[in-house]
């Protein structure tokens, strides 16, 4: 790889895509983000352009990223709507766009790409999900579209000689996350010092912030480790435990425990096996789960009280 590092982003001003812009740039890229709309809160930077992109116009992709010459590609978008996601059509066209974007940037001589997977691929196989030795059973069509693409990825890029790795995340929190999710849900209505509902509190899963998600996928993109890498903090906990500590810290309110029925779409445990992230990537997390939901607590205090002044 030549010294210049010049990478092309997608999905640069969502969730997680602005702590991995972040993360580039503190490692020294110049960064070239694409989004249909700019809404991303990003200081002025010499190494950082938005541009106006639709993904979906593959031909429109294929000229800018020959205008761009990017090194890397930090591949994020997908539809993610809370609640929507999971069986939306718009996933097979993600599959579509995904692979004009892989051309695109193989063509232009590309060198490196990392591309956003889920542990949705895992599906039925959810339990202690290990990269190397878990079968993927996806159940929804979100997670069958993830690994279909990855397979993909993962040929086109033995073919071609382009080196590539599918960062698989898990369940990623943090500040400015949907208002839905499970930690920001459970915050407002104990912030409203009201009862939360902990429907599934015996259930397990693994928690990662979003500042470290961004961070680890940049520091994946660095690395040469190629093929599926878990991007988890490899700490599981129960949504019981989460709940509680919330109470603590919101100081406020009470979380009411129930332990339903697991289902096919909802399975009693998912959690992930980090090896490779930990020794191949050389990464570990930085923020500690209390540390991470007291984040979630600020930011949702705060903006209850502006819209109370």
């Amino acid at each position: 790889m030549t010294d210049e590092k010049i990478v092309f982003v997608t999905g640069g001003t969502g969730f997680i895509g602005r702590h991995a812009v972040h993360a580039l740039l503190r490692n020294g890229y110049e960064v070239h983000v694409a989004s249909r709309t700019y809404t991303g809160p990003f200081a002025p930077s010499p190494r950082m352009r938005i541009h106006e992109c639709d993904l979906f116009d593959s031909d429109y992709v294929c000229r800018m990223l020959q205008m761009i010459q990017p090194t890397h590609l930090l591949h994020l978008a997908w539809e993610t709507t809370h609640g929507r996601f999971w069986n939306s059509p718009s996933n097979a066209q993600w599959i579509e766009a995904s692979l004009g974007l892989l051309r695109g940037f193989s063509a232009c001589g590309g060198q490196r790409a990392v591309f956003a997977g889920s542990c949705a691929e895992y599906g039925e196989s959810a339990e202690i999900c290990d990269e190397i030795t878990t079968p993927l059973r996806p159940t929804s069509l979100y997670g069958v579209s993830k690994n279909a693409l990855q397979q993909v990825v993962a040929e086109y890029s033995r073919t071609t000689g382009l080196s590539s790795a599918w960062g698989r995340l898990f369940n990623v929190y943090g500040p400015g996350e949907s208002d839905q999710r499970f930690v920001s849900s459970t915050v407002k209505t104990l912030l409203a010092d009201k009862s939360a509902i902990c429907r599934h509190g015996s259930h397990v899963r693994d928690y990662l912030h979003v500042h470290d998600a961004g961070d680890a996928l940049t520091t994946l993109l660095e690395s040469n480790v190629t093929g599926p890498v878990n991007i988890a903090s490899g700490r599981p906990v129960t949504l019981e435990e989460i709940a509680t500590r919330l109470v603590a810290t919101v100081g406020r309110g009470n979380a009411t425990i129930e332990n339903g029925e697991p289902s096919i779409d909802n399975p009693p445990e998912i959690s992930a096996v980090t090896e490779r992230l930990s020794t191949e990537v050389a990464w570990a997390p930085s923020i500690t789960l209390d540390e991470g939901l007291r984040s979630v607590v600020h930011e949702l205090q705060q903006h209850r009280q502006s819209r109370a002044a």
